[in-house]
């Protein structure tokens, strides 16, 4: 693995930015949710997945967690879903990074992984995502 430079094109869209600002708009529509009273609601807030099986989904507690992280209560938003919590805050991270070296003119950063690497990172991110299951059926 190693971490590289790549000039900025033309045409080139700021994927780290994007996604920073899609992670920023779903924190503030998650505390916007979370703050309004359940008969402002016009539909239920409830996970399909945990209703017909009983378990947690990958993603429950994923709303709490980002109204949470808006409030800034990192602890919080790491109980109600680790994986959101952690996958949200890298995302802004990387977002902010990049705005700086687009700001400073620095071309981007870029990260060339050999075909084992990829599959490894493959396998992480699953293992990540099975952990995080395991954490939201113990948790209940």
């Amino acid at each position: 693995m190693r971490i590289g430079t790549l000039p900025r094109g033309q045409g080139e869209v700021p994927l780290a930015l994007l996604f920073g600002s899609c992670a920023l708009l779903a924190c503030a529509a998650a505390r916007i949710l979370l703050i309004l009273p359940d008969r402002l609601l016009t539909i239920p807030i409830f996970c399909p997945f945990k209703a017909l099986t009983g378990l947690p989904c990958l993603t429950c507690g994923g709303t709490r967690a980002l109204g949470a992280l808006a409030r800034g209560d990192f602890l919080r938003a790491l109980s109600w879903n680790p994986l959101v919590a952690l996958t949200t805050l890298t995302v802004l991270a990387l977002a902010l990074a990049s705005l700086w070296r687009r700001v400073t003119g620095r071309p981007s950063l870029r990260l060339v992984l050999s075909h084992g690497e990829q599959i490894a990172l493959r396998g992480a991110a699953v293992a990540a995502a099975l952990a995080n299951w395991a954490y939201l059926i113990a948790r209940g």
